[in-house]
C-alpha cells in the first residue's frame, strides 16, 4: 500500500514538472533605465510567471506577451543588479541591469511667486531633466545651469511641490506657494451656448478675462476672490481659463469628455473595459492611443463600456461634437498568434499566399523555410488574415512573427525554378556558364545583366548551361514557364581584341 502511494505521488509530481518548466532569460532591453520604463525580457518558459524584479525590487507591472517575452515596468524604488523571472518551478536571473535614479531637489528660492517669477532650484542629477513643474503645472521655461542648479520661470502654476522630471523619474520638493489665480472646480462641466458656469478657485480679484477653450465668455462676474460666474458663448469647449494681472488659471475641460480611470488598464484585442469620467453623453468615438475601439456603449454621462480594437498603448480618448478629451492611459498587450491555414499549398516566386489565424495584426516578419520576406512583401489585411509574396526558392514551414510571439505551419512547396549555384562567376563573351538548381526543365530564356545569352541549353531538370553574349555584368536571370529565378551577380571580364604597335621601348 505504501509503495503504491509513493508511485502515485511520484507520478503526480513528475507530471506537474513537465507542465511547468524553469524559465530562462537570454536577454533584456534596455539594460539601464529609471523608474516607469518598460523593459522587454526575452527567454523561455515565461507562461505562468508570478513575479518579475530588477535588482531585487519587484516590477511595478509586468505582462507576459508570449512564452518567450515579458514586458515589465521598473519600480520607482528600483535598484541595479539581476533581472529575475519567477514561476511555479523556480526563478531565472540574468545580471547587468543598471537602475538610473531620478533627480533630487534639496532647496529652491523664492518659495512663492506668480506668473513670471524666476525660481533658483538646487539639487542633484539635473543634467537629464526634461521638464520642471510648480504644483503640477509646467514652468514657463527653465535652464539647466549645471548638474546641481536649475533656473525656472513660473508659468500658470499652482501651490504644491516643485518637480524636476527626467527620463529616469522625478524629484520633488514641497512648499511652493503660487500667488496667481487657481481654479479648483467648475460646474456644470458641459452645456449649450448661454450656460452659466460657476468657477471656484483662488486669487480671482481683478480678473480681466474668462475663456472656454479659445472662446471668450459671453459675460462674467467676479463674485469674490474665490468665485466667478461666466456665461458660455457659441462654440465654447476646452480648458476653462481665468486671466488676472498675476497670471492665468486653467482647468480641463468644459464640454469635452474627460477620462479619470480605465478598468482593466491593460488588455488585448477584444478586451472589454470600463471608462469612468465625465461629459460622456453624446460621445461619437472611443480610441486607445488613436486605435479605434472595436465598439463602445455610453452607459451614462460618467460611464462608457468599450471593446479594445487593434493595438494602442497610451492615452484613452473619447470624442464628441466639440472634439476629443483624454485622460487615463491603457497598455495594449499583443496576443500570442495562432496560424490555422494557408493557401495555395504550392507556388513559385510570383505566388501570393493567404495566411489565416488570429492575433496577426502586429505581424512584423514572415519566414518561409529559411527565407525571410522583407517588410514590403507582406500585407496585414486584418487580425486574422495576412498575405505574403513567396520569395525565390522559399520552401518548407511558414512562420509568422508578431509583437505577441510567433506561429508556424509546415508544408509549403516551392514549384518554381531555383538557382543554387553557378560557375564560373565571371567571364567574357562566349564563356559557357553552368547553372545548378531545381525545377529548371521549363527554362525559356537566360540573361546576363539584362542582356540575353547568346544561347542556352537545358541539360536536365537540375542543370542549365548558357553562353555569355555581349555586355553581361549584373543579375543573372532564368525565365521559365513556372516562374523566374535570379542570382547576383555575374562579372564580365574585359576583353582585349587588339593592340598596336606590337613592340617598342620604354615610354612607347
Amino acid at each position: 500500500m505504501c509503495s503504491k502511494f509513493l508511485l502515485v505521488a511520484a507520478s503526480f509530481f513528475c507530471s506537474h514538472l513537465l507542465l511547468a518548466q524553469l524559465p530562462t532569460i537570454s536577454s533584456f532591453t534596455p539594460t539601464s533605465s529609471g523608474s516607469g520604463t518598460f523593459i522587454t525580457i526575452t527567454g523561455t518558459n515565461f507562461t505562468g510567471t508570478t513575479a518579475v524584479s530588477f535588482g531585487g525590487v519587484a516590477a511595478n507591472f509586468f505582462a507576459v506577451s508570449s512564452p518567450t517575452q515579458i514586458r515589465a515596468v521598473v519600480s520607482s524604488n528600483g535598484a541595479s543588479g539581476n533581472v529575475a523571472v519567477t514561476n511555479a518551478t523556480g526563478t531565472a536571473t540574468r545580471p547587468g541591469f543598471t537602475f538610473l535614479p531620478p533627480p533630487a531637489i534639496s532647496s529652491f528660492l523664492p518659495t512663492s511667486g506668480n506668473f513670471g517669477t524666476v525660481v533658483n532650484i538646487k539639487g542633484q542629477r539635473f543634467n537629464s531633466v526634461t521638464n520642471v513643474l510648480f504644483g503640477g503645472t509646467a514652468a514657463l521655461n527653465f535652464t539647466i545651469l549645471s548638474d546641481t542648479t536649475i533656473s525656472a520661470t513660473v508659468g500658470n502654476g499652482t501651490t504644491g511641490d516643485v518637480i524636476a522630471v527626467s527620463i529616469y523619474g522625478a524629484g520633488t520638493s514641497p512648499g511652493f506657494t503660487y500667488t496667481g489665480p487657481t481654479i479648483t472646480s467648475f460646474s456644470p462641466t458641459a452645456g449649450p451656448t448661454g450656460t452659466t458656469v460657476t468657477i471656484n478657485g483662488t486669487n480671482f480679484t481683478n480678473a480681466s478675462a474668462v475663456r472656454f477653450g479659445d472662446i471668450p465668455a459671453a459675460s462674467y462676474a467676479v463674485v469674490s476672490p474665490t468665485v466667478i460666474t461666466a456665461v458660455t458663448a457659441n462654440g465654447s469647449a476646452g480648458n476653462v481659463s481665468v486671466v488676472t494681472p498675476s497670471g492665468t488659471a486653467n482647468k480641463p475641460l468644459f464640454n469635452l469628455a474627460h477620462i479619470q480611470s480605465v478598468t482593466p488598464f491593460t488588455g488585448t484585442l477584444g478586451t472589454a473595459v470600463t471608462l469612468k469620467g465625465y461629459n460622456f453623453l453624446g460621445a461619437t468615438g472611443v480610441d486607445f492611443a488613436n486605435a479605434n475601439a472595436g465598439s463602445f456603449a455610453v452607459q451614462s454621462d460618467t460611464v462608457i463600456t468599450a471593446v479594445v480594437g487593434y493595438g494602442g498603448t497610451g492615452n484613452v480618448g473619447v470624442s464628441n461634437s466639440y472634439g476629443k478629451g483624454y485622460g487615463a492611459s491603457f497598455y495594449y498587450t499583443y496576443p500570442t498568434p495562432t496560424f490555422t491555414s494557408f493557401s495555395p499549398m504550392a507556388g513559385n516566386s510570383d505566388t501570393v499566399l493567404t495566411l489565416r489565424g488570429t492575433g496577426l495584426a502586429s505581424t512584423n516578419s514572415i519566414r518561409i523555410g529559411n527565407s525571410y520576406n522583407p517588410t514590403y512583401d507582406f500585407t496585414v489585411v486584418s487580425d486574422s488574415v495576412v498575405t505574403v509574396r513567396v520569395a525565390e526558392g522559399a520552401s518548407g514551414s511558414i512562420t509568422v512573427f508578431t509583437a505577441g510571439g510567433q506561429a508556424t505551419l509546415p508544408g509549403f512547396v516551392f514549384t518554381g525554378p531555383r538557382i543554387t549555384s553557378f560557375y564560373p562567376a565571371s567571364g567574357t563573351t562566349g564563356t559557357k556558364v553552368n547553372f545548378l538548381g531545381t525545377n529548371l526543365g521549363t527554362v525559356t530564356g537566360v540573361t546576363f545583366g539584362g542582356v540575353p545569352a547568346a544561347s542556352f541549353t537545358i541539360d536536365s531538370a537540375t542543370g542549365v548551361s548558357a553562353i555569355v553574349g555581349a555586355a553581361a555584368t549584373g543579375e543573372v536571370k532564368l525565365t521559365a514557364t513556372n516562374g523566374n529565378a535570379s542570382v547576383f551577380s555575374f562579372i564580365r571580364v574585359p576583353q582585349i581584341s587588339s593592340f598596336s604597335p606590337i613592340s617598342g621601348p620604354v615610354g612607347t
